[in-house]
């Protein structure tokens, strides 16, 4: 199954913003033009698939003062999330939902789910008015998923948020209470599982991946330190006529980074949603990360689909990325505006000094038809592609 479009509104910075989504999206635009509360949006709807309340996924957010966009009146001040996917027949499935506030507590005041044109389920039904305190939980929850819906619920309880933290990865200790998902983000332990000989085919593709972006590292081994433990090490290629072996504890941070990253494109299956991979890299590495990632993806058996946020103009100068595969975040009063297909000299040019493009920008916004989400929904009245 992969994610085809994505509709916001009232979320974040988002007043009222749309995108298609590809089997690979790159997000970017300037500082605090809302990557990471974009990606939030997929992270948001996993944390209520996984069996999280919307009380809880919401407090984890600072609350839903936080949420809401500054720009939301009444009374359209409700929140509203709507993802378009297609399964592996080509059959869509559509799910929305808009929560906002009764009282003190945020409550879901309409979720429906598609699949195929048909609607499978619609809420607040009966049994939610019988007892309010049912819609503080989504249907995507294991406690109230139906079997109708057991595969879009379990799809996106999989999704993946990589943003690897390199004092976590190198301290495991501390990963269950820095890292979000413990189980998965538990880099050695993911290592581990793997069978050996995929394990040191994956590594062995590693080494060498890595060798064109760090000078001087060597071949990747997994093994066992004195008390048991597993550990990661690579060869360090110097001058003396033996190699040294470094432990992961010694690599620098974006190794770190870097490793974690590349090794869940080969894992993973399903969609990634990786948090700036050029972190403490040079330019002229950065320039190289498209291809890598493109030729990983390509290796991998079930290819994931990637969606990346980046605020570096050097990841977009890869010849063989489409416009279409770009989407730019621009900050508006309004709220932050989508802009996808655009030019990719446009864009670059306008990350690197955004004062001096800013007015062929907003010339090229208004003459875009921006898109508009209603806040109430029928669902006899939808239209294909439109909503």
């Amino acid at each position: 199954m992969k994610i085809t479009q994505i509709y916001l509104r009232n979320w974040r910075c988002f007043s009222s913003a749309a995108c298609p989504i590809g089997s690979k999206i790159i997000i970017t635009g300037p500082c605090g033009s809302g990557k990471t509360s974009f990606l939030d949006a997929f992270c948001f709807l996993r944390d209520l698939a996984r069996g999280v309340n919307l009380a809880g996924a919401v407090n984890q957010r600072g609350g839903l003062s936080h949420l809401r966009n500054l720009e939301a009146r009444y009374p359209e001040t409700d929140i509203v999330l709507m993802l378009y996917l297609k399964d592996n027949q080509k059959k869509e499935w559509i799910y929305r939902l808009r929560f906002g506030e009764e009282g003190s507590a945020p409550v879901i005041k309409e979720e429906l789910i598609w699949y195929d044109s048909v609607l499978l389920l619609r809420r607040p039904d009966r049994e939610d008015k019988k007892r309010n305190i049912r819609r503080q939980e989504s249907c995507l929850s294991p406690r109230m998923v139906t079997p109708s819906i057991e595969v879009l619920s379990s799809f996106l309880r999989s999704l993946h948020y990589e943003n690897p933290q390199p004092e976590a990865i190198r301290n495991q200790n501390l990963m269950m209470t820095l890292g979000r998902d413990f189980p998965e983000d538990n880099l050695l332990a993911r290592i581990a599982r793997t069978p050996e000989r995929l394990r040191k085919l994956r590594l062995g593709r590693l080494s060498e991946v890595m060798k064109t972006l760090i000078e001087g590292f060597g071949q990747l081994r997994l093994d066992r330190d004195y008390f048991g433990r597993w550990q990661l090490s690579a060869s360090c290629e110097h001058w003396r006529p033996r190699v040294s072996w470094r432990d992961w504890t010694e690599w620098p941070e974006a190794a770190l980074r870097l490793f974690s990253i590349f090794w869940t494109i080969l894992e993973k299956d399903t969609p990634l949603l990786i948090e700036e991979p050029e972190t403490g890299l040079h330019p002229e590495a950065v320039s190289q990360l498209p291809r890598i990632i493109r030729e990983l993806v390509r290796s991998s058996h079930r290819p994931p689909q990637l969606i990346i946020t980046t605020h570096q103009p050097y990841l977009l100068q890869d010849r063989l990325i489409r416009p279409d595969e770009i989407l730019l975040l621009i900050p508006d009063k309004g709220g932050t505006k989508m802009a996808a297909g655009w030019p990719k000299n446009l864009i670059s040019n306008f990350l690197e000094n955004r004062a001096a493009q800013s007015e062929e920008v907003k010339a090229r916004l208004q003459a875009e038809k921006q898109p508009w989400l209603p806040l109430f929904f029928e669902p006899a009245r939808r239209k294909k592609g439109f909503s």
